[in-house]
């Protein structure tokens, strides 16, 4: 009777066993598919690090993706508004630095193109809507006040030969004359157009101001040079040029920015193509110069009045250039003067007011 008693608990050892690595590797099995089976959490949806893009936002044709990183980072750092004026200055021109003359009247015609290309700017056909929608108010306005602006200019006239005649001057700079007639026009323009238009009231008028701006251009490289390093001589290209312009006009500034005419991501904006150039500047009788680049606006950092309204440009050193060329090229000079002119200011103010 012994016996089968035995053999029962060496049975029941033997299934004690087994159980016991049943028991492990269910376990195992559990913490294997807890492991490799994820929870879905209602509301929340996997994140992923974001991929770095091989270029900043923006345009930049066929800039290489370091030299395009380093002018976004670097812009980035212009932007804080806790960066002072001068230490903006400092960070754009550090140190005097060869640049190119862009006068705002080129020295001879068959110029636009160029001017379109340095400045990466292009001339839009026709008018913006804006002034197709005021054109009738305006037609009013110039009947109005076209008779006071040609009592002002006889007026100034008379002056002016009354001066010649008496006084031992027998001729007087062009410049200086434009200028007069200029601010007496604006005068009477302001003191007619302001009971209309309140923020012409606040608003100021500067005449002999100083423009001064400058720029670099992607995409004309300067002339190789030569770098030793370690007793090798390695050739470098530099695959930008810097410009530069200066004028004298008289100006409006405002409190408050003119609305923008066009927005910023028209389609005239982004997918029109400006001017291509593929000469060197020397080859259309440009200079240069080392020169401590440095923006001038027209006024003073923390003016009441730091935005752009209109701005007045003397004409006569390019009517010398239509007598010495012929009337055929008056449009191209036009196009050009306004061109540079409006496109320096906004530079100069863009600089000035990154703050804001």
């Amino acid at each position: 009777m012994a016996m089968p008693s035995l053999m029962l608990s060496r049975s029941c050892r033997s299934c004690s066993r087994f159980s016991s690595f049943f028991h492990t590797n269910n376990r195992y099995a559990s913490s294997v598919v807890s492991v490799n089976t994820s929870e879905e959490i209602p509301g929340e949806e996997i994140q992923y690090p974001p991929i770095k893009p091989r270029r900043p936002p923006g345009s930049w044709g066929n800039m290489t993706e370091k030299r395009s990183w380093s002018i976004w980072e670097q812009s980035n750092k212009l932007k804080d508004t806790k960066l002072k004026l001068k230490d903006r200055f400092e960070m754009l021109s550090p140190s005097p630095e060869v640049t190119w003359k862009c006068p705002s009247v080129q020295h001879y015609p068959r110029s636009f193109e160029y001017q379109q290309y340095v400045t990466k700017t292009h001339m839009a056909p026709g008018m913006p809507e804006v002034y197709e929608q005021m054109e009738e108010e305006a037609m009013a306005y110039l009947q109005r006040i076209k008779p006071l602006i040609e009592r002002v200019i006889l007026f100034e006239n008379f002056l002016i030969d009354r001066n010649i005649k008496y006084t031992r001057y027998n001729k007087l700079d062009p410049d200086n004359v434009t200028f007069l007639q200029t601010e007496q026009i604006i005068n009477c323009l302001l003191s007619v157009l302001a009971p209309d238009f309140p923020h012409l009231l606040t608003s100021q008028f500067a005449e002999n101001v100083r423009i001064r701006a400058f720029w670099d251009r992607y995409g004309i490289p300067t002339k190789p040079y030569i770098l030793r390093k370690d007793r090798e001589f390695q050739r470098f290209e530099k695959m930008y040029s810097r410009f530069n312009t200066e004028f004298i006009c008289s100006q409006i500034r405002s409190e408050k920015p003119l609305m923008p005419f066009v927005p910023r991501d028209s389609p005239l904006c982004t997918e029109s193509e400006y001017s291509q150039f593929c000469y060197w500047p020397s080859d259309l009788s440009q200079q240069n110069e080392k020169v401590k680049n440095i923006c001038i606006p027209g006024f003073f950092h923390g003016d009441p009045c730091e935005f752009g309204l209109v701005s007045f440009h003397c004409s006569s050193q390019m009517k010398r250039k239509i007598k010495q060329f012929g009337p055929e090229i008056t449009y191209e000079f036009q196009k050009g003067l306004g061109l540079i002119t409006s496109f320096a200011w906004t530079v100069a103010q863009a600089y000035f007011l990154a703050h804001l």
